[in-house]
């Protein structure tokens, strides 16, 4: 708060009539800027009338203003004591205080003063500015500077008395403020004296309240937050995030609610969750992957869906859900949301709702065009979860019905609702559809409702058809469309049913829009015939239109083609002169390595197309006249027919050629810079003549959209063999890689400030001292060893490089525009700013946050690597143009990466390995894969590895990192020389390093840290399984071994490399009492004299052994890992090692050891419990429910024995 009131000599004097000659001449001597003489005038004064109250006060205010803070306050307390009712000497005094930051006297004062002035506007607007300057002293700051500060304030019994006897009348301040101030002075207030419990109970005011101020919003969060109501807040935390001057304030918030939202008590708090959907069976079935997403964010959840039938049949059975309803059941609620299509139920039920529940929050529909299933997917954000959205779900149940098994079964389904004007969504050819699909083999199934029975007319159908019309309620259905191969729909329930199935799905879109409605699933086709009118769903021209001809102008035959392919193959090949091969066209610039086409046809290459390349600047500099290579392109496509033809980079091309082009295939005009340059070029020539048109701006999108309604927003890909991962050293603080701008010349003198700032481009002035433009590899390996890498925005869009510089594994720290939000999630991808002082904050905050910025860096690398490869940007544009990718290119005849995977570590982590590699090898199907390991371990690393499908090859060639080198740093570089050699001279396409970067929390364990160096991510407990294979003859060799020694076998493992771990022999004893009558064999050493010794030169046999055994006892070693691989019983000792480092995840295992700061012993239940939250178990699983986390704990002679894990 900077000036309150301005220190002043009252104007009273004027108002009093008998008002001393001297007095008068102080305030007239003073005004007039002769603070001296007005000061020994009122001394004077205060010699006749010691207790003169003016005097007094005017004196205090001369002081005041010399900064004599003591004798100003001594005179205003004089003031007050000879006259009580002085406003102006407590207005003075409460200046007084704030300008010494005496925050709680100031306060204090200002209470005062507006109990005793509660009528005067500047006792109300005093005690206001008080609080307000508090508020943003304290609350605008981090949690420990509210908890070491803020709260502290309650250490004062006056004020606590003070704040309580306002609580207790507080009826009386409604008097005398507005709703909204007294909302705002009771929460400082509750906030002050850490009265939590208030904000849970008055929550309902503020979301009532028009409109709030900013402070209360950020008390209400704060107190939520404090009080564990965490979720409640994130809504809050939303609405600040629209004021972007408040960006410091929400990043606080925002990282004491990360702190918070795993607790257990949070957990507790949000059990009870009502959703009101009171729409059909499409919406519902887009619900389902917010409902899954829920109960893995709050496993405890009770969730109960309130909606309509048959909608709620859906979910029929689930037991993600406790209970479906169609009319508020009689409880009480912790949550309550009102989902985009609720207002029905919110009309007739919104009040007793409202009653039920602690909170109630009405979600927003926004942008139209955003899928339905997102809007949704909102509340599982606000409650927690992160992670990717889950698969839908559909509720089955048997049907009684026969179906043939020796053919095809398509299912049809012409259903939708008769009002509204829904009527338009229906393809009026289903009929002759069937008799096509007939014909060609196929049975036809009709699926739909009791209102589609009635429209049924058996004469217009094939005698063949399966009518189930009517017959069958929705899970009844659910499971006839389960058993079918493909299904044919429009726009409607048994579409979005079919989808979640898994069935192979081809929807028919017309009027509604395809971005909102496009049914959830891997195998979703769209046929529509992309008029420029459609889709008019929430449009004026929906209520206009009267023909329908979106729906009626699609042809049987356009929809055989899209289903069958062989029907589009008969048509192209009915000309002799067209080629049969699938093929794509790319028009543009392949001669330039460097080039994105180049890449974009490794994109079409890798999803099975053959492509041809017509480098047109090149022709166009051979031939010398655009008549002559007009000709030659032409002459170039004579004869040939391609699926897609693209054109991009083509600013000097005719754009009659575009229209030429399509005789030849459908074409594609591929657009990548921003609006100026499109406007400049003339691009939306190029866009009006192309059958499909992209942008990789949405302003430049939305912009083609005014002559091509196929126009969609496509961001440019980037190319994993050459932008990935490496773990170099960080060499560069900031770096920028472009060229020079006068925009991005001011930008940077503003940024760099100090800072160590790298710039590699053309045109820079002599004071950035740039270095010449990088590409490709030298760009990635600059980026890997960058901490932070900065980009510029012109207009709404981003550059490419924030793509390749996530795909590399770098941070990004960019300037924010509309795009960048769209595409990305701050602090979750990369992070962004809008004012240098903003940018300044961030940099110095990165570059001293290693752990946050790697984190933020890893998840951006993992998101990028699935969503924005060039294979996965082709497929886009393969699906928005309806090309069906070659299905004569069979899986496993296409040639994918050479990948390998360096590991110096020990036998146990490779064990540890193997998770992450499975789940890559399900990504990357394709891919070669090897793992480099230590050379010591020899043949032992190989046959450890051996038979598991996923790993092709086990090359033994490593230093040891720690055992040859007397620096470990000096040996890793020794690995890393020698890794890259290795992939040189085996022709290895990428070599991906696995430091095994030590994480916080769970994420400490080896399994989630190759997971990270990986590129992969896990969902559910049973991925976290380690995995290995044994051949058939080891274990007949072992079991002729152990045939004539008693049963059952232990194998025991007590000795290990490192030393620390190694347990006495005393203590193998005590161990070992537990477990009489067992034959034990150990490993490496005789440490009881039970024992059998077993050589270690054999890992086959020792797996085999080990994958017998019916009890397993081993320190953290190999040994232990084989045991959690083949899920053996099991109990691990830790003794130096953290527990949580290396147990055995997905299955029971018994812990003992020491509990010190070396093994964490006692923080693994806790650890244990994030981990089952964050991975539950597969919903469909043949695994036993008693091997998951269960078990106590219980102490045996100085060992702790751990929860079982």
């Amino acid at each position: 708060m900077a000036q309150i009131r301005k220190a002043k000599i009252t104007g009273k004097a004027q108002k009093i009539a008998n008002a001393s000659r001297l007095l008068q001449q102080a305030e007239k001597t003073f005004q007039s800027g002769q603070i001296q003489q007005a000061k020994e005038c009122l001394y004077t004064v205060l010699q006749y009338k010691p207790q003169h109250w003016r005097a007094l006060n005017d004196l205090g205010v001369i002081l005041f203003q010399e900064n004599n803070f003591v004798e100003a306050e001594k005179y205003f307390r004089q003031s007050l004591k000879s006259k009580p009712q002085n406003l102006d000497a407590l207005l003075n005094l409460i200046q007084l205080y704030w300008a010494q930051k005496q925050y709680i006297p100031a306060l204090m004062c200002s209470l005062k003063t507006f109990r005793r002035f509660h009528k005067h506007a500047e006792a109300k607007s005093i005690l206001l500015e008080v609080c307000t300057g508090i508020v943003q002293q304290f609350c605008f700051s981090d949690a420990s500077t509210l908890e070491q500060q803020f709260f502290h304030l309650r250490s004062y019994p006056k004020l606590v008395s003070e704040i309580e006897e306002i609580f207790e009348h507080k009826e009386q301040w409604n008097q005398h403020f507005t709703p909204q101030q007294c909302l705002f002075l009771e929460a400082t207030f509750a906030l002050m004296i850490k009265n939590l419990e208030w904000f849970v109970l008055n929550l309902s005011r503020l979301t009532t309240l028009s409109q709030a101020n900013l402070e209360t919003i950020v008390l209400f969060a704060w107190g939520l937050l404090f009080s564990n109501y965490v979720f409640d807040a994130v809504f809050l935390i939303q609405q600040l995030s629209k004021a972007d001057s408040q960006n410091k304030v929400i990043s606080h918030l925002q990282e004491e609610y990360r702190q918070r939202k795993s607790n257990l008590q949070v957990q507790q708090l949000y059990r009870r969750i009502l959703i009101i959907m009171d729409q059909g069976i499409g919406n519902m079935v887009m619900l389902t992957p917010t409902i899954r997403a829920l109960k893995r964010s709050l496993p405890d959840s009770e969730i109960t869906v309130l909606g309509r039938q048959p909608a709620l049949q859906i979910l029929a059975g689930w037991d993600a859900v406790k209970a479906v309803v169609t009319e508020p059941p009689a409880e009480h609620f912790d949550l309550g949301f009102f989902t985009i299509w609720s207002q029905d139920f919110a009309q007739k039920y919104g009040e007793q709702i409202k009653g039920q529940c602690r909170t109630v929050y009405q979600m927003q529909i926004g942008n139209p065009d955003v899928h339905e299933s997102d809007h949704y997917f909102e509340i599982a954000r606000i409650l927690g979860f992160e992670d990717e959205k889950p698969e839908p779900f559909c509720a089955t149940q048997k049907a009684d019905v026969s179906l043939p098994a020796n053919k095809k079964i398509v299912a049809l389904a012409d259903t939708t609702l008769n009002n509204n004007g829904w009527e338009r969504k229906r393809w009026p050819y289903y009929s002759q559809l069937a008799h096509e699909l007939i014909k060609q083999g196929y049975a036809v199934v009709l699926i739909g409702g009791e209102e589609e029975a009635a429209r049924f007319r058996p004469e217009q159908w094939p005698s063949e058809t399966i009518n189930c019309l009517g017959r069958f309620d929705l899970p009844q259905t659910a499971d006839i469309l389960r058993k079918c191969d493909l299904f044919i729909g429009n726009d409607s329930g048994p579409a979005h049913m079919a989808a979640a199935l898994g069935v192979e799905t081809y929807v028919i879109f017309g009027p509604t829009r395809v971005k909102k409605n496009k049914p959830l699933g891997k195998k979703v086709t769209v046929i529509n015939k992309n008029l420029p009118c459609s889709p008019c769903q929430y449009t004026e021209r929906w209520q206009k239109c009267t023909d329908w001809r979106c729906m009626s102008q699609i042809s049987v035959e356009e929809v055989l083609r899209a289903v069958v392919p062989q029907q589009q193959e008969k048509k192209i090949v009915a000309s002799p002169i067209i080629e049969n091969a699938k093929k794509i066209l790319i028009v543009g610039v392949l001669d330039v390595p460097s080039s994105t086409n180049v890449f974009m046809k490794k994109g079409f290459e890798k999803v099975g197309f053959q492509v041809d390349a017509y480098n047109y600047r090149t022709r166009m500099r051979q031939l010398g006249t655009p008549d002559k290579m007009w000709n030659d392109f032409q002459q170039f496509l004579n004869g040939k027919r391609y699926e897609l033809i693209i054109f991009s980079k083509v600013n000097n091309l005719h754009p009659e050629l575009v229209t030429y082009a399509s005789r030849f295939g459908k074409t594609w005009y591929w657009f990548m810079d921003n609006l100026d340059l499109a406007k400049r070029i003339h691009a939306d020539e190029y866009a009006k003549r192309a059958d499909f048109v992209s942008a990789t701006s949405e302003e430049v999108s939305e912009w083609f959209q005014k002559v091509n309604p196929n126009t969609f927003q496509i961001i440019e890909g980037f190319d994993p063999d050459t932008y990935f991962h490496e773990d170099l050293p960080k060499v560069y603080d900031l770096l920028f890689v472009g060229n020079a701008t006068e925009k991005r010349i001011n930008d940077l003198r503003l940024l760099r400030n100090g800072q160590m700032l790298t710039v590699f481009g053309n045109g820079w002035p002599p004071d950035f001292d740039a270095k010449p433009p990088i590409y490709n590899e030298e760009l990635r390996k600059a980026i890997c060893q960058s901490k932070i890498v900065l980009n510029l925005v012109h207009s709404n869009i981003f550059s490419d490089r924030v793509i390749l510089t996530a795909a590399s594994g770098g941070f990004v720290l960019s300037q924010a525009c509309p795009d960048l939000r769209k595409h990305f999630r701050r602090k979750r991808h990369l992070d962004w700013f809008r004012t240098a002082d903003e940018a300044q904050q961030l940099i110095n905050y990165y570059l001293t946050n290693e752990k946050e910025r790697e984190k933020i860096a890893r998840s951006g690398m993992r998101y990028v690597r699935r969503k924005y490869s060039w294979e996965a940007v082709c497929s886009e544009i393969l699906e928005k143009s309806q090309t069906l990718p070659p299905r004569t290119v069979k899986s496993q005849e296409r040639v994918g990466q050479r990948v390998l995977f360096v590991s110096w570590h020990g036998l146990g982590d490779n064990v540890m390995l193997t998770p992450a590699l499975r789940k890559y090898k399900q990504l990357h199907p394709n891919d070669y894969i090897a793992v480099a390991g230590l050379e010591r371990f020899g043949k032992s690393l190989v046959q450890l590895l051996s038979g598991l499908p996923f790993i092709d090859e086990v090359i033994p060639c490593l230093p040891d990192a720690w055992n040859d080198f007397g620096d470990y740093k000096v040996g890793v570089d020794a690995v890393i020389q020698k890794a890259q050699a290795v992939g040189k001279e085996k022709d290895f396409s990428k070599v991906v390093m696995l430091p095994t970067n030590r994480q916080r929390g769970y994420k400490l364990h080896k399994i989630f840290r190759f997971a990270d160096e990986v590129g992969v991510q896990f969902k559910y407990l049973e991925d976290l399984q380690t995995e290995l294979a044994v051949s058939k003859e080891a274990e007949k060799r072992v079991e002729e071994f152990i045939r004539d020694y008693p049963k059952p076998i232990l194998v025991l493992h007590t000795k290990a490399g490192n030393q620390p771990k190694t347990l006495s022999p005393e203590n193998v004893e005590k161990i070992l009492g537990q477990y009489e009558g067992y034959t034990v064999f150990e490993f490496g050493r005789r440490s009881t004299s039970r024992s059998i010794l077993i050589p270690e030169d054999d890992m086959e046999f020792s797996k085999a052994l080990i994958k017998r055994a019916d009890m397993v006892i081993a320190i953290d070693s190999v040994v232990m890992h084989i045991a959690g691989a083949f899920r053996r019983p099991l109990l691990a000792i830790f003794t130096v090692t953290p527990v949580h480092q290396a147990i055995p995840l997905s299955y029971r295992v018994d812990v003992i050891g020491v509990d010190n700061q070396q093994t964490q012993l006692s923080r693994w239940p806790k650890l244990k419990k994030e981990i089952q939250i964050k991975f539950p178990r597969r919903e469909i699983s043949g695994y036993d429910e008693r091997w998951y986390f269960e078990g106590g704990s219980s102490c045996y002679q100085g060992y702790w024995w751990g929860e079982r894990g």
